[in-house]
């Protein structure tokens, strides 16, 4: 967590960059006259997003991440494929954590009831129970890979 300010610092713009074209693609979908003006995306009728830092799935992945990590520490370690299956477990929490702040951004650049929904209202409790459950998820198959391994 301590990163993630330096990281907006040194590489946010194109970070937001990022999240907002792939976000688009995904709004496109869903709204296919969405546009995009850099990290803003545009649905008709005027509704538009301008993504900043708090909306990027980086500044999302070090809580879930952590939270799976500490988990996992929980487990004993199998001493000959531990590390890499750490590791592998950390990354696809982090994959999963950045595929679905991406959804979630798509969906918040679409209308303003769904902006309502997703960015304030009980979307929002969803989308964090779902990063939540993915950490939880990834420990129990960290800890199930670690004891089918013994």
């Amino acid at each position: 967590q301590a990163l993630m300010p330096l990281v907006a610092q040194l590489a946010g713009d194109s970070v937001l960059a990022l999240d907002a074209r792939i976000a688009h693609t995904i709004a496109g979908l869903l709204v296919p006259s969405i546009s995009l003006d850099g990290t803003t995306m545009t649905a008709g009728g005027g509704h538009s997003v301008t993504l900043v830092w708090g909306c990027s799935a980086l500044s999302q992945i070090g809580s879930a991440v952590l939270l799976s990590w500490s988990l996992c520490s929980l487990a004993p370690e199998d001493a000959q494929s531990g590390g890499r299956k750490l590791l592998l477990t950390l990354s696809a929490v982090a994959i999963c954590v950045i595929l679905l702040n991406t959804i979630r951004l798509a969906v918040l650049a679409t209308s303003p009831s769904l902006f309502s929904f997703t960015h304030d209202g009980a979307g929002a409790t969803l989308f964090r129970l779902a990063a939540l459950a993915l950490s939880i998820a990834a420990a129990c198959s960290y800890h199930w890979s670690c004891r089918c391994a013994r």
